[in-house]
């Protein structure tokens, strides 16, 4: 679904928050070869799930990352030109990114949202675009957020 909203040829790497099981990301993986892939986990149990898919799936340029989104921000500074987040980090914690001194500010972000999610109003000035979608009948929201600099 998110290929429809974005090129995913044009971005050659993408960085999964709170990866969890790999999902949006491993599957981005499997049908765009090309993408390198940064999934941020600190869950142990999921990280070595993780490692069991990518080394089954023998997927290559997949790069598990155990740190905490701010460690993360302070102390990378990967080419990545999207990141996909779910609900595993807040949004509050999430627009860090977009710090003039985050090596990330020029990224993109995609926060999948409910339908009924509100945006915050300190938010707002970050957001550039939503995108409706529906799976298994439900109506939810690809929220795409940049820096208010690069609008």
């Amino acid at each position: 679904m998110l290929s429809h909203f974005v090129e995913i040829n044009d971005i050659s790497m993408l960085a999964d928050v709170g990866a969890g099981a790999g999902f949006p990301s491993l599957p981005l993986k499997i049908c765009y070869p090309h993408l390198s892939i940064v999934l941020i986990e600190v869950i142990q149990k999921k990280i070595q799930f993780l490692h069991k898919i990518i080394d089954t799936l023998e997927l290559s340029n997949v790069e598990i990352c155990d740190l905490d989104w701010r460690t993360f921000l302070r102390s990378t500074d990967y080419p990545i030109e999207l990141f996909c987040a779910r609900a595993s980090v807040s949004v509050e914690e999430l627009i860090r990114m977009f710090s003039p001194i985050s090596p990330y500010h020029s990224a993109q972000l995609v926060y999948w949202a409910s339908k009924n999610w509100v945006i915050p109003e300190f938010v707002q000035p970050y957001v550039c675009r939503q995108e409706q979608y529906t799976i298994d009948n439900k109506q939810r929201r690809y929220i795409f957020l940049q820096s208010p600099a690069r609008k």
